[in-house]
């Protein structure tokens, strides 16, 4: 949870089919000036989970990713389901002017067992993004009503048979709260491929007019600076902040407090895992180094970038906000001491307080015990000697990039 503020001959109709008032239902959006969905397509999915309070900001956080992966994949096709919480109207003069083109309104609740089905038509999903609030225990939040069909996790029955959807090198991200404990583990396995969450509540981070991005919530950016109007650093094109351009989710440096209660350990940032059924694991680190590549970042990375501005990037991913400046100073200095020094440990782990937790690629040392009410998972975890979480992860990336980089390299020589 987030504690603030293409069936061969199936096309999905363009046309806006209008409904009155709808608290139970859901949209199914592309981007502006995409064709229709074709599901045998490579495509790259997105789910945006009830809001809560939240406005539009799992859309807005959304498009910014998705902006990224039209800038870097022009060819795959890109598409949304998300309840609709409030009137058709309203979405329809509010959404397009994100970016987004509506492809369809249905007058059913979003269940997990109707978006598995939906998930299911596409033969070649490239990438997966959950963009929701969460529970450790039971999933990634679809509509705000109770019940067990509204969370989508791993114990719904049948969500390891999309592991057949997915293409080699197809990844997955949960963004919301807690979403790494559990939940990305076991999909990990199941699908058998990378997939990343949180290990602590995540928020909005937007972009101020230094050029950093903060925390969006009051107390958490410097009282003096202001927002914006457009991202000009983010994007290969200057996107207005009011068109869904300067807003993203960012994993909070702290242990979880909230909904679920009060953990003890966690990490400031979305950590992947991966249990490859062939046990290699190394194919994990070129796919973690791209996905940065879609992240909204203070520069935009692309193929000609330099492992400089890749680590500045990854930094930038891994560490504190600018707001907690000494924090972030020594994030920035643990990570980069690692490159050529191993040995060393990071005691706060990138966190400004409470524990790190340890985790490899397989999981977490970590056992949280939920049931369906509130307020009442309890978490145990053992006391990290030697903490490195944060340090290995980030080698993982910067090992990925350098695969990368070589595979350019070979790639274009062969074509010289």
């Amino acid at each position: 949870m987030l504690i603030r503020s293409p069936l061969k001959a199936i096309l999905i109709s363009a046309a806006l089919t209008v409904f009155p008032q709808l608290a139970q239902a859901y949209t199914v959006t592309t981007l502006s000036g995409s064709s229709a969905i074709d599901p045998s397509k490579p495509t790259r999915l997105f789910v945006i989970g009830y809001s809560d309070n939240l406005g539009n900001n799992f859309f807005i956080s959304a498009m910014g990713r998705a902006r990224r992966y039209r800038e870097l994949y022009p060819q795959d096709q890109i598409v949304f389901f998300g309840p609709t919480e409030k009137s058709v109207s309203y979405y329809a003069s509010v959404l397009p002017g994100m970016g987004f083109k509506i492809l369809e309104n249905t007058p059913e609740k979003l269940l997990n067992t109707t978006l598995l089905a939906r998930l299911s038509k596409f033969k070649q999903i490239r990438t997966l993004d959950i963009v929701s609030h969460s529970s450790a225990h039971h999933g990634a939040g679809l509509e705000k009503d109770t019940g067990s069909q509204k969370r989508f996790g791993a114990k719904l029955a049948g969500i390891g048979k999309l592991k057949a959807n997915f293409l080699p090198g197809a990844y997955s991200i949960f963004h919301g709260c807690n979403s790494g404990f559990v939940q990305a583990p076991a999909l990990a396995k199941l699908w058998d491929i990378p997939v990343a969450g949180s290990l602590s509540s995540t928020n909005f981070q937007e972009l101020f007019n230094d050029g950093e991005f903060y925390h969006h919530d009051a107390g958490l950016y410097p009282a003096e600076l202001g927002r914006p109007s457009f991202n000009d650093q983010s994007f290969d094109a200057r996107v207005k902040c009011s068109q869904a351009g300067c807003m993203r989710l960012k994993a909070d440096p702290h242990p979880y407090t909230g909904t679920w209660g009060k953990f003890s350990v966690g990490l400031g940032f979305y950590k992947f895992f991966y249990s490859p059924s062939d046990g290699n694991k190394a194919r994990l680190f070129p796919i973690m180094a791209e996905s940065l590549f879609s992240y909204m970042n203070v520069k935009p990375l692309s193929a000609k970038v330099t492992r400089e501005e890749f680590k500045t990037a990854l930094q930038d991913f891994l560490c504190p906000s600018p707001k907690y400046a000494a924090k972030r100073a020594e994030c920035f200095e643990k990570l980069t001491a690692y490159e050529t020094d191993r040995s060393i440990i990071y005691p706060g782990g990138g966190m400004i307080r409470g524990r790190s937790v340890h985790c490899e690629l397989s999981g977490c040392k970590v056992v949280v015990r939920c049931d369906d009410s509130a307020t009442n998972c309890v978490m145990t975890s053992p006391e990290d000697a030697k903490p490195t979480t944060i340090l290995r992860e980030y080698q993982h990336y910067l090992d990925g990039f350098d695969a990368l980089t070589a595979a350019n390299a070979s790639a274009t020589s062969s074509t010289n």
